[in-house]
């Protein structure tokens, strides 16, 4: 079976348009509060804090799912929180929720029965996760960085993480561009493959 394609930085319309035609299930954007109150979906958090980017209406558009990265989400996180699930409720999104911040991710998940998708970034986190996964939201998947996924820790993960959730953690690598990278990370295990050459990619793997 091959692995699922998503989207990377869909943060405006032009790129969600391209994900739409290209018959994607999911889409993957960034989020950040801004200084006045709102949320600006926008890749680099701190423009997006100056409201630079696009609202969080422009995911009403897609027809299917989402999954935002929370950006700089740990400042004030319980208001955060509480300000971006009345957001969600409002617009009507129910999205999976990705991000750094794990606290944040596991909270604002908890609260809307949203699922989590916990992001580690470099090989420190794979220890880190394992010493706080017992005191967070169950995750759904994580989303692992390409550069660090090896055998090993595919291996540590099933060992450890896999055997407490249900249905069976899922594996996203970001955000590999080569097609050749990405074939060889779901031959070793991954489930889902966050791109931005996501057109590219889906038909590498159709082929």
């Amino acid at each position: 079976m091959n692995p699922e394609i998503i989207a990377h930085r869909v943060n405006d319309i032009e790129t969600l348009e391209r994900a739409q035609k290209a018959g994607l299930s999911t889409i993957e954007s960034d989020v950040s509060s801004d200084l006045i109150g709102g949320f600006s979906v926008e890749h680099g958090g701190w423009q997006g804090k100056f409201g630079k980017g696009s609202r969080l209406e422009i995911l009403t558009y897609f027809n299917g799912n989402v999954l935002i990265d929370l950006k700089h989400a740990n400042v004030l996180a319980w208001r955060f929180v509480e300000r971006l699930s009345r957001e969600l409720n409002y617009l009507g999104i129910s999205p999976g929720v990705t991000g750094r911040d794990w606290g944040v991710v596991s909270k604002l998940a908890r609260m809307n029965d949203l699922e989590a998708y916990y992001t580690l970034r470099d090989e420190e986190d794979v220890p880190r996760y394992f010493d706080s996964s017992s005191y967070l939201e169950p995750a759904t998947g994580l989303s692992i960085h390409y550069k660090i996924i090896t055998p090993e820790i595919l291996e540590q993960l099933s060992t450890r993480i896999v055997p407490k959730c249900e249905p069976q953690l899922q594996i996203i690598a970001w955000a590999p561009s080569e097609i050749a990278t990405a074939k060889q990370l779901h031959a070793e295990g991954v489930d889902r493959i966050t791109t931005d050459n996501f057109e590219k990619m889906r038909d590498a793997f159709a082929a």
